[in-house]
């Protein structure tokens, strides 16, 4: 039980992380919380239909790559940075995959490790997105910074 404390964890974060990016987030960002979302519970019904953390799983390996690509094709879209750090993570998970079909006595729990390493850094790159996007959105737009000269020349 308490091994698979990480899991629930997860599964407490992911939601709430999704929600504050629905509430607080642009499109980017509930775009981002759409994929991981998607990304997760269609992982997990892998699982529940009989898949296994040691073995290599195709599906789990196709899911992977549509959420790559679904990453990739935010990062291309967005003017912000996040979705390419996230499509980078995602890249580890999808990585994994090939590593274990490359090496096929690649032990479980490394291969566990690898596919699942960066499920937390996601989600927290996601909170952070949507923090910041959150934050620029509460300075007003027609507020300027003095600049260097101005702020000089008052002395």
């Amino acid at each position: 039980m308490l091994g698979y404390l990480y899991v629930y964890a997860f599964w407490v974060i992911l939601p709430l992380a999704a929600a504050y990016a629905f509430r607080r987030g642009g499109n980017a960002e509930r775009e981002g919380a759409v994929v991981l979302t998607a990304t997760a519970i269609a992982s997990v019904s892998v699982y529940l239909l009989g898949g296994r953390h040691d073995q290599t799983n195709p599906w789990l390996a196709v899911i992977d790559l549509l959420a790559l690509i679904a990453f990739g094709r935010l990062a291309v879209r967005s003017d912000r940075w996040w979705p390419m750090c996230m499509t980078v993570l995602q890249a580890m998970g999808v990585l994994s995959h090939f590593a274990k079909m490359l090496n096929p006595d690649l032990r479980g729990l490394g291969y566990q490790l690898m596919a699942q390493s960066a499920s937390y850094p996601l989600v927290l790159t996601l909170i952070y997105a949507t923090w910041s996007y959150s934050r620029r959105q509460a300075i007003p737009a027609n507020s300027t910074f003095p600049s260097s000269s101005e702020s000089a020349g008052s002395r």
